[in-house]
């Protein structure tokens, strides 16, 4: 049996860029102090002019050859981060409600909601300061979401 011939890989080398969180940290700190957004204030959501100017501030150059990535504008300082995966019915709707231990980050993965007369669905994301009320409702198709937050809800 031969063996089939072997590809070469189109990945390129990519250099350490690690560096520890405070670092990175206060990269996020500084462009969104910069923009006059709070972190322990503000909602931020991936559709915000100000988050999409941010991340393309935040891009990340050293992504492999055909990728691009970037550092979303929030961080979640607190003692730990949980995080869920969850799914909603068509048409559910979310009272109002808000989460006291520490702020609450909801990635869109299948789906849609409408949070704040705006429509997220996949790829979207939404930041929510410790404290900050809020509700939102599922969209006709369902959805699906990765959660992270800083208690155990």
């Amino acid at each position: 049996m031969t063996k089939p011939p072997r590809r070469k890989s189109r990945r390129t080398s990519i250099s350490n860029q690690d560096q520890p969180f405070s670092a990175c940290r206060s990269t996020v700190v500084k462009l969104l102090a910069k923009n006059g957004i709070d972190l322990n204030r503000h909602v931020i959501t991936s559709r915000d002019k100000s988050a999409k100017a941010l991340n393309k501030s935040l891009s990340i150059k050293s992504a492999p050859q055909g990728f691009t990535k970037s550092r979303l504008p929030f961080f979640m300082e607190c003692e730990g981060v949980n995080f869920y995966i969850s799914s909603a019915a068509p048409g559910v709707r979310v009272g109002a409600h808000s989460h006291e231990h520490g702020p609450v980050v909801r990635f869109i993965l299948e789906g849609s909601i409408t949070f704040r007369d705006t429509e997220y669905s996949t790829g979207d994301w939404i930041y929510l300061p410790e404290g900050a009320k809020y509700s939102f409702e599922v969209g006709s198709r369902g959805a699906s979401f990765i959660l992270l937050y800083c208690c155990c809800c």
